[in-house]
C-alpha cells in the first residue's frame, strides 16, 4: 500500500511538473511571438513612412509587402538551417555575436596581428576583420534585440531592403517601361529572396551593389559630389566585405564610363574587349608575386573547398597553374551553373529539385530573349544601354570565379543568386513589354 502511494505521489509530481513545463513554455512563446510582431509593425511603419517622404513616386503598400516577404524569407532561411544544417554560417554569426557581448569585443579588437607571418601586417588585419565582419554585425544586433535570432532578420532585412530598391530605381531609370516585372522579378523571385534575405554576406553585398550602381548612373548624368561619395564608399565596403565583387564592379564602372563617353565604340564593344583585356592581365598575374597573383589566388580558393566535405559535392577540374587546367575547369564551371543539376539527381533532394526548377525558368527566359533579338525586335536597343552592359559583365565575371572555386551545389546556389537575379533583370527587357503586360495585368 505504501508503494502503491508512493507511486501515485511521484506520479502526480511528473505531471505536475509537466504541466508547469508546457505552462512556462507556452507563456514563454507567446511573448516571443508578441515581440517579434511588434518588432516587425515597428519596422513595417518606418517602410510607410520612408516610402511615403523620400519615394512618394513608389506604392508603398506594394514596398511594404515585399519587405514583409523578405523578413518571411529571412525567418524561414534560419528555420530551414537551423533544422538541416545547425552548422550554418547564419547561425554561427549569431552565436559568435553573443559571445562578442560576453567577452566585451576584447578579442575581436585584440587579436594577434602577426598570426599569419605569410601576409604583410595590414594585409593580415584585413583578412581578420574580413572573416569576423557578420560576427560584429550579429553582435551589434543582439544587443538591439536582446540576443534574438529572429529579431535580428528583421533588422538585418530593414538595412538591406534599402539597398535592393535603390537597385530597383536603377532599373527603372535603364528602362521603365518593365517596372512591373523588374519589380516582381527583384522583390519576389523566390530564390533571391531567399538566398539574400537571410543573415549572410550575400543579402549585404547586393544592397551595397545596388547603391553603387544607382549612385554612379546619378554620378554620370549629374556630376553630383554626393553622389560620388555615396558610390565610392559602397565600392570600398564592397572590395572590404568580397574583393572580387567590389573589384568586379569598379571594374565595370570604369567600362561603364568609357561606353558613355565613346561616340565610335558601342557599349557591347567596349565591355567586349574589356572582359578580354581583363582575361589576358588576370593570365599574365601568373608571373607577379603571390601578393598579387590572381592566378594563384583562384587555385588556392579552389583547393580550400575542394578540402571540404558536403552532401552536395560536383566533380571539377583541379586548377593549377597550368592554364589548360583553367580551360577546362571553365567548361565544368558554367555547366554547374548553368545546368546541374540533372534530371536524374532530383532524388537526392529538396535543395536539387529547386535549383533545378530555378536553372530551368532562367532557361526558358534565356530562350525566348534570343527568339525576340533574331527577330531584330525593338527591345534589342537594351542591349546597347552601357547600363546593362555592366550587368552582363558583372554576371560573366562572377559566374566564373564562382564556379572555379566552389564545387558544391548549394554554395554555389547561394554564391550565383545575386548574379542571376542581374542576368534575369536584363533578359526580362529583351521580351517585349507588352506581353509582360499582359502577363501581368495588375498597376504598380
Amino acid at each position: 500500500m505504501d508503494r502503491n502511494l508512493y507511486l501515485g505521489f511521484l506520479l502526480v509530481r511528473v505531471c505536475e511538473k509537466c504541466l508547469k513545463l508546457v505552462f512556462y513554455n507556452s507563456i514563454y512563446l507567446m511573448i516571443s511571438i508578441g515581440i517579434f510582431l511588434t518588432y516587425l509593425s515597428a519596422f513595417s511603419y518606418l517602410v510607410i513612412k520612408i516610402t511615403k517622404k523620400q519615394l512618394c513616386d513608389q506604392n508603398w503598400k506594394l514596398l511594404l509587402v515585399a519587405f514583409l516577404f523578405k523578413v518571411l524569407f529571412g525567418c524561414f532561411y534560419g528555420i530551414y538551417h537551423k533544422q538541416f544544417i545547425p552548422l550554418a554560417d547564419t547561425w554561427n554569426y549569431y552565436f559568435n555575436g553573443l559571445k562578442l557581448n560576453q567577452t566585451n569585443w576584447a578579442g575581436f579588437l585584440s587579436h594577434n596581428r602577426s598570426s599569419n607571418p605569410d601576409n604583410i601586417i595590414i594585409q593580415a588585419v584585413i583578412d581578420y576583420y574580413r572573416f569576423e565582419l557578420m560576427d560584429a554585425v550579429s553582435a551589434i544586433f543582439n544587443l538591439m534585440t536582446g540576443g534574438r535570432y529572429f529579431l535580428n532578420v528583421i533588422l538585418y532585412n530593414f538595412i538591406i531592403f534599402w539597398g535592393i530598391v535603390r537597385l530597383y530605381l536603377f532599373m527603372l531609370k535603364v528602362n521603365p517601361d518593365y517596372k512591373k516585372v523588374l519589380f516582381l522579378a527583384l522583390f519576389f523571385f523566390p530564390p533571391f529572396v531567399f538566398w539574400t534575405s537571410g543573415i549572410h554576406k550575400d543579402g549585404l553585398c547586393i544592397a551595397l551593389l545596388g547603391v553603387f550602381l544607382f549612385s554612379f548612373d546619378s554620378f554620370l548624368s549629374s556630376r553630383v559630389l554626393k553622389s560620388a561619395v555615396v558610390f565610392l564608399i559602397a565600392a570600398v565596403c564592397l572590395v572590404f566585405i568580397k574583393s572580387y565583387w567590389g573589384l568586379s564592379a569598379l571594374i565595370g564602372a570604369g567600362l561603364w564610363w568609357i561606353a558613355a563617353k565613346s561616340k565610335k565604340l558601342t557599349p557591347a564593344l567596349v565591355f567586349s574587349l574589356g572582359f578580354l583585356l581583363l582575361a589576358a592581365l588576370f593570365a599574365i598575374t601568373a608571373f607577379f608575386p603571390p601578393s598579387i597573383n590572381f592566378v594563384q589566388s583562384i587555385v588556392h580558393k579552389q583547393h580550400k573547398f575542394l578540402s571540404l566535405s558536403g552532401g552536395s559535392e560536383l566533380p571539377i577540374t583541379t586548377l593549377s597553374m597550368d592554364l589548360g587546367s583553367y580551360l577546362r575547369a571553365c567548361l565544368d564551371a558554367l555547366n554547374h551553373l548553368l545546368c546541374r543539376p540533372y534530371l536524374n539527381e532530383l532524388r537526392r533532394g529538396p535543395l536539387y529539385a529547386a535549383v533545378f526548377f530555378e536553372n530551368l525558368f532562367v532557361w526558358i527566359l534565356a530562350l525566348l530573349s534570343v527568339y525576340y533579338v533574331f527577330r531584330k525586335n525593338p527591345v534589342t536597343i537594351s542591349l546597347q544601354k552601357p547600363q546593362n552592359n555592366v550587368l552582363l559583365f558583372l554576371v560573366l565575371v562572377n559566374y566564373l570565379i564562382i564556379g572555379l572555386t566552389v564545387p558544391f551545389l548549394g554554395a554555389i546556389a547561394r554564391y550565383k543568386a545575386p548574379f542571376e537575379m542581374l542576368l534575369i533583370l536584363v533578359l526580362v527587357q529583351l521580351i517585349p513589354a507588352k506581353i509582360w503586360n499582359k502577363l501581368l495585368p495588375f498597376k504598380i
